[in-house]
C-alpha cells in the first residue's frame, strides 16, 4: 500500500500549516502583558514592537501583522474581507479581545469623530477661514510675495496660494 505524492504533500502541508499557526500565536502570547489582577474590562499590553502608528506589530510568513488583528485571529477567527478590527478602548497598543470589533473604514472614521480622535472645524488643520484670513491674504498678496505674506501672517505659503483660491 503505497501513498501517492499527492496525499503526502498534503500531509506535510497541513503539518506545516499547523506548526505555523502553533507557532504565531507562541509568539503572540509571549507578547501579551495581562493585567496583574487579571480583569477582563482592563487593556491587555503589548511587550513587542509597534508601528509607527502606535499599533502593536508581529513580524510572521514574511510579513508585519497589526497585534489587534492578530488577537482577533487567534481568539474568534478569521476577519472577513474589507473589514477592521476597531478599539472600544481607544487604545491603540491593546490587544485584549473583549475589547475589539469587527467594522468598515466608514464606521471607524464615524467612531473616531464621535470621540473626538479626528480634528475637524476650526481644529482641523486644513482650517484657514478665520476672522478675514482669506480677505487679508487676497488683500496682502496684491503688493507682497506669498512668502512675505505668509510670514506676516504665521502661515505657510501653501495656505496663503488656497487662500488667493477659495471663493
Amino acid at each position: 500500500m503505497g501513498y501517492s505524492k499527492e496525499r503526502v504533500q498534503k500531509a506535510v502541508d497541513a503539518r506545516w500549516r499547523e506548526s505555523t499557526e502553533r507557532r504565531r500565536n507562541r509568539r503572540f502570547w509571549k507578547r501579551v502583558v495581562l493585567p496583574l489582577n487579571f480583569d477582563n474590562e482592563k487593556c491587555w499590553g503589548w511587550r513587542g514592537s509597534f508601528f509607527q502608528n502606535g499599533y502593536p506589530q508581529l513580524w510572521h510568513n514574511n510579513t508585519n501583522m497589526k497585534g489587534n488583528r492578530l488577537s482577533w485571529e487567534i481568539n474568534r477567527g478569521p476577519i472577513p474581507e474589507g473589514m477592521m478590527v476597531l478599539h472600544t478602548c481607544d487604545n491603540k497598543g491593546c490587544v485584549n479581545p473583549s475589547h475589539l470589533y469587527l467594522g468598515t473604514h466608514t464606521e471607524n472614521m464615524k467612531d473616531a469623530s464621535k470621540r473626538g480622535r479626528h480634528k475637524s472645524g476650526e481644529d482641523h488643520y486644513h482650517f484657514i477661514r478665520t476672522e478675514g484670513v482669506v480677505d487679508r491674504c487676497k488683500d496682502l498678496r496684491r503688493c507682497y510675495s506669498a512668502d512675505e505674506v505668509a510670514e506676516y501672517l504665521g502661515i505657510g505659503r501653501t495656505t496663503v496660494y488656497r487662500c488667493l483660491n477659495a471663493c
